[in-house]
């Protein structure tokens, strides 16, 4: 990320982390914790999905349940995504 950029962060359960940010080229990506995959080490980086947004832009998520996430930012064209 640029420094300066935006992360968002949301706990889905007591033991899971995501984090999301808006990469250098635009891509939204995204990195994982669990407590209980990989000896509790962070994973990642992944692309969420294959539009682009200005790079370091804010990137809003929220968690519906442990397995639903949602995902919103701006694209360069100005609309909402999600």
């Amino acid at each position: 990320a640029k420094p300066g950029a935006y992360i968002s962060a949301v706990s889905r359960h007591p033991q899971k982390l995501d984090i999301f940010l808006a990469a250098p080229d635009g891509s939204v990506m995204t990195a994982a914790w669990d407590q209980n995959v990989s000896k509790g080490a962070w994973r990642g980086w992944w692309s969420v999905a294959g539009g682009k947004i200005p790079s370091g832009a804010p990137v809003t998520v929220v968690a519906r349940d442990p397995n639903k996430l949602d995902v919103f930012a701006v694209g360069n064209d100005g609309r909402v995504y999600t």
